[in-house]
């Protein structure tokens, strides 16, 4: 009986530590699962990184292509690169900016506004392309938006002589003269070389700086 009862709890106690090993052995294998699926996650993670970077620079590779056509004047294929490089980098306003003057040269008026307003969400602050927007709307006739836009591309930074002669213009044909008048005489202060601005001013036979 004794040695029955020897055998039996040398037997359990062999259980038992079969069982601890088991056990250890599970944590192992739970712990090594763990560290494979966290270095797996960043593999993904860099992985998704190095494809977001490599978008971007395509992106910006086929907005400098669209930019090359724009100033040929094939704006059908600068329109094609631009679309293609906003499809890939949602966030590059200047493709956007790029893309609303490609359709501004075809006449394609409701699809270059819809491109520098989505250009000016991404990038308030982008004072050319106020000015952009403000041309569209001197072109078709919407002076005072015209005004509204050429008047925050120069709050914004955009204080140059062509925005100054492009908000002197449309104040000109709103009839506000005196408006006018001082926008181009500041846009040959900046930019003596001006020509645009000294002949509407020699048109109404004034001077480029007051008397």
């Amino acid at each position: 009986m004794r040695d029955a009862r020897t055998q039996i709890q040398t037997a359990l106690d062999s259980l038992v530590r079969e069982t601890r090993e088991v056990a250890v052995l599970a944590r192992r294998v739970e712990s090594s699962q763990v560290l494979t699926n966290e270095l797996l996650d960043e593999q993904r993670q860099v992985s998704a990184k190095i494809d977001e970077r490599e978008k971007r620079e395509r992106a910006r590779q086929l907005n400098n292509s669209g930019v090359m056509s724009y100033h040929q004047g094939s704006y059908d294929a600068s329109v094609e690169r631009f679309k293609q490089a906003t499809d890939l980098d949602p966030s590059l306003a200047e493709a956007f900016n790029n893309l609303g003057l490609s359709y501004t040269e075809m006449g394609r008026d409701e699809e270059a506004s819809v491109a520098f307003q989505r250009a000016l969400e991404l990038d308030p602050a982008a004072a050319h392309v106020y000015n952009n927007l403000g041309y569209l709307y001197y072109r078709k006739g919407d002076l005072t938006h015209a005004v509204e836009m050429y008047q925050r591309a120069i709050q914004r930074g955009a204080d140059t002589s062509s925005a100054y002669t492009n908000l002197a213009n449309a104040f000109y044909r709103l009839k506000r003269v005196d408006q006018a008048v001082a926008a181009w005489r500041r846009a040959l202060e900046i930019d003596p070389a001006n020509h645009k601005a000294a002949a509407a001013l020699e048109r109404l036979g004034l001077e480029s700086r007051p008397s």
